[in-house]
């Protein structure tokens, strides 16, 4: 009786042995998830709300969140008339590096046609950013019965974004 006894305290001890461990690979699995969630980049904008946004609001690609903070009355140009001085940042979560540049940039005329940006001593050149870093610029753009401003990055991916304008 005592063999019995004895038996059934060691075939007890190795279940819940077993179910000890089963809990803590468990555990331990919830953790390594939480880690990688809050160790992945930024989520991407789904492309249906890339567009039509108001300045103020930004939006994720490819890792890389894009924002207008601000636009106002930019400049005068002899050879473009009135222009805006819209204010935007870049954050690169990316993982990688990017090339930013005000040639991101344009217009969206009231015909529905692309105006590039007009340039000059008020506007960001070109730059890199390397992964965790955030770069912030002015870029002036024709005003031309413009209607928003689009975000269009040909250097490091094929979408774009549009702004409206107040």
């Amino acid at each position: 009786m005592k063999k019995l006894l004895l038996l059934m305290l060691i075939l007890a001890l190795a279940l819940f042995a077993v179910m000890g461990c089963e809990e803590s690979d468990g555990a331990v699995a919830e953790v390594s998830e939480a880690e990688a969630d809050s160790s992945a980049g930024p989520v991407d904008t789904p492309d249906d709300q890339l567009v039509d946004l108001a300045v103020g609001d930004s939006v994720t690609i490819d890792g890389v969140t894009v924002s207008v903070n601000s636009v106002e009355p930019g400049p005068d140009s002899v050879v473009f008339g009135d222009t805006l001085q819209v204010n935007v940042t870049y954050v690169n979560e990316s993982g990688g590096r990017i090339s930013v540049t005000s040639y991101d940039w344009k217009t969206v005329l009231e015909s529905g046609s692309d105006q590039a940006h007009v340039g000059g001593r008020d506007t960001f050149s070109r730059t890199t950013l390397r992964d965790g870093e955030d770069f912030t610029g002015n870029v002036i753009l024709v005003e031309d019965r413009a209607t928003k401003i689009k975000f269009d990055p040909t250097l490091w991916t094929d979408k774009e974004a549009t702004w409206l304008l107040p």
